[in-house]
């Protein structure tokens, strides 16, 4: 499996804020999450879409949960969640604050998910 071109490759700067603008004049309340396979990740299948509207009060165990059911992951397949490919965020985290301290300049959250860490 190669690795398909990124959200920020696909989608120039401007078209971005545009999407990002779009969703959250529609849905206030809900934090616009893009979710990628991680760089580097051999063993876990892309998943069927990356762009998400989510409740501002879900926890990152409960995106993870939501990746594990897209990505069809047995029980016993491991699945770790970055935040701009590097940070990895406290599973009872709320999303609303991961957002709120990792947001990218186009507005989005960018998460990622691999098989295992990379960092050790």
């Amino acid at each position: 499996m190669s690795q398909e071109p990124r959200f920020k490759e696909r989608k120039s700067l401007v078209q971005r804020k545009r999407l990002f603008k779009d969703g959250i004049s529609r849905f206030p309340d809900k934090i616009p999450v893009i979710i990628e396979r991680s760089f580097g990740e051999k063993h876990l299948p892309f998943i069927d879409r990356n762009q998400f509207l989510v409740h501002d009060h879900v926890s990152v165990a409960e995106i993870t949960s939501i990746i594990r059911r897209r990505l069809h992951l047995l029980a016993d397949q491991s699945l770790v969640i970055f935040v701009n490919e590097t940070q990895i965020p406290s599973a009872m985290s709320g999303i609303r604050n991961v957002y709120e301290v990792y947001k990218d300049e186009d507005g989005f959250l960018y998460l990622s998910y691999a098989s295992q860490s990379f960092f050790g």
